[in-house]
C-alpha cells in the first residue's frame, strides 16, 4: 500500500474543504474525499481529490458550470462512478 506524506494529505483536505459544499450540492454527486488516485492497475502513489458520482458522463454531456476541474490546487481531480449502498 502506498504511503502519503501527512503534509500533502493536509494540504489536499484544505483545498477540498474550500469547495466541498458546492461540489456535494451538484446533481449526481455522492461523495468527495482525498485519497490515492485509481489507475487500471489499482491505487497509484499520487494523492488527489476524488469525486464520486452516480453516473459518469462524457465531458460534453455535463451541464455547463458543473464540470469538475482537472486539478484543485496542485492535486489532480478524479471522477468515478459510485453508488453508495445502505448499511
Amino acid at each position: 500500500m502506498p504511503e502519503a506524506r501527512e503534509e500533502d494529505v493536509a494540504e489536499a483536505i484544505a483545498e477540498l474543504d474550500r469547495v466541498r459544499g458546492e461540489w456535494l450540492s451538484r446533481t449526481g454527486v455522492t461523495g468527495v474525499d482525498v485519497g490515492f488516485q485509481m489507475t487500471e492497475d489499482g491505487l497509484s502513489d499520487e494523492i488527489g481529490i476524488r469525486v464520486k458520482v452516480r453516473k459518469k458522463l462524457p465531458p460534453d454531456q455535463v451541464p455547463e458550470g458543473e464540470l469538475f476541474p482537472p486539478k484543485l490546487g496542485r492535486f489532480p481531480v478524479q471522477v468515478t462512478e459510485s453508488r453508495p449502498a445502505p448499511e
